[in-house]
């Protein structure tokens, strides 16, 4: 039986059908083959958080990181990020 304190609950809103949208375009596959990139985060997950953010009212860029404090990371971007 599950305690309720191992439960975590996000609201993600509508954000699961855009990222399903952006999965059928295959926006971050598509993106990372165009730009070359070193960085631990690919620039198709950055974008594709650039997108989910834009599209859920808008919050100015350097402001990205706490609109996804208190979101499901892994299930929005497909990976675990660290946005402290």
């Amino acid at each position: 039986m599950f305690e309720l304190q191992e439960i975590e609950f996000y609201d993600v809103y509508h954000l699961p059908i855009i990222k399903a949208y952006a999965d059928r375009i295959d926006l971050v596959n598509t993106i990372n083959r165009l730009v070359p990139s070193r960085m631990a985060t690919k620039p198709g997950t950055l974008v594709l958080a650039m997108v989910l953010d834009a599209l859920s009212g808008r919050h100015p860029l350097y402001r990205i990181d706490s609109f996804y404090k208190n979101k499901d990371i892994e299930l929005l971007l497909g990976q675990s990020l660290d946005v402290g």
